[in-house]
Parts: C-alpha cells; structure tokens; sequence
C-alpha cells in the first residue's frame, strides 16, 4: 500500500497533458521496476549495516525471513552499505567444510557467490566496491563489484546436525567484516546516524526522493 501511494504522488508530477491510461501505464511500469527494492528494504526493516550476524543453531520452522531456510546449514548474514567505502570481508579455511556467501544486490539477483563449489575452502579475502568508488585497493583480497550500494549477504555453512555446531561456531567466529579504512585491523565502526535530509525507508519520504537517494548514482534504466 505504500508503495501504491508513493506511485501515486509519482504520477502526479507527469505532465498534466498525458491521459490517464498513459500515466496508469508509467505508474505500473514503476511498480515493477521499484518492487524488489522497496521489498528488500522491508526485509532489512532497520537492521544494521555492516556487520556480520551468526545463527548458532538452526532455524525454527516458524522462520520467515528466508523462504523454506535450509535444514543442513548455518547462517550467516549482513546488510551491507557501500555508499560510503568499500567492505573487506575476511572468511577463514573451512578444512574443506561445504559453505558459500550469497551476495544479492538490491534488485534481489545474485552477483557473486564464494565458497567450495566456485573458489574452494581455503582462507578468502575479498573487498566488495559499490557504484562510482574510485581508490586504491589492498593487494591481498579479490575485488568484487556490486551492482548496487545495498547488498545482502546471506552465508549458509554446512552443519551435520546439533553436534556439529560448536565446530560451525568457530568457523562463524572466525569471520570478519570491516570498512576498507579499517583494514587490516577490523576496528568494528559504530553504526552512522542518518544523514540530515535522508530517510531509510520510503515509508517516511516520498517515493521518488527515495528512490534518488538511495540508488544514485548508477540507477540503471528500465
């Protein structure tokens, strides 16, 4: 319903000489367009950016976040916020233990997805760059590029039932995140306050300044 009422408010600032079925046509494109973002962004429903949080056991089945969660694994997510500066992650040697880092951008596609099956289980850094950062980079971690400035990752590592957890824990423990101006240290930032002007959420601003806020620049077309 938000979303419809931001159309709206959308469709008001088109030309007042296009006909209706023209601005009922646009305002439907923008829905499809703008769906999966404002979906996303209700998903992360205020968490905090840029820091890695662990499951130490599985998911009950009253779980809703993620769809159908797996039975086997366990999960390890963030949000993260590139707008600012690249994201140095750091996931230690598996000892040849199944796991993967789902990366997903704001538009709900995967971009990149480490681990045993794509870059095996040894000891991985990586530097995740959103749109239009310019900089130098450290050598050691692989570059990877995202196609938006909100990502979710979502880490699921195998688990041979209860047992196995406390193994799992320490694998999770091992695992670090840290803003490129904190690396090699892994001084864990505090989380920023808004920016004056700016909204987290298109619940509190209108739709098209959200939309402009958060995806410039490198909005891609529809």
């Amino acid at each position: 319903m938000k979303l419809i009422s931001g159309l709206l408010c959308f469709a008001a600032l088109l030309p007042a000489q296009m006909k209706r079925d023209e601005i009922l046509a646009i305002a439907q494109l923008a829905y499809i367009y703008a769906y999966p973002m404002v979906l996303m962004e209700e998903t992360r429903a205020g968490g905090g950016l840029n820091r890695l949080n662990h499951r130490p056991a599985y998911l009950e089945p009253e779980n809703r976040q993620v769809i159908r969660p797996n039975a086997d694994t366990l999960y390890s997510s963030s949000w993260i916020d590139l707008s600012t500066e690249p994201v140095v992650i750091k996931v230690p040697d598996s000892r040849g233990r199944y796991y993967l880092m789902h990366f997903l951008d704001d538009w709900t596609e995967t971009f990149s997805v480490p681990g045993k099956r794509t870059t095996g289980t040894g000891e991985q850094w990586m530097v995740m760059v959103g749109l239009g950062w310019n900089g130098a980079l450290p050598d050691k971690p692989v570059r990877i590029d995202a196609p938006t400035n909100i990502v979710w990752l979502i880490g699921r590592t195998q688990t041979n039932g209860a047992p196995d957890y406390e193994s799992v824990r320490g694998f999770q423990r091992e695992m670090r995140m840290m803003p490129l101006s904190a690396h090699p240290d892994g001084v864990a930032p505090a989380l920023p306050a808004p920016a004056a002007g700016q909204s987290a959420s298109p619940r509190r601003c209108g739709f098209a300044r959200w939309m402009r806020e958060r995806f410039s620049p490198g909005l891609p077309k529809p």
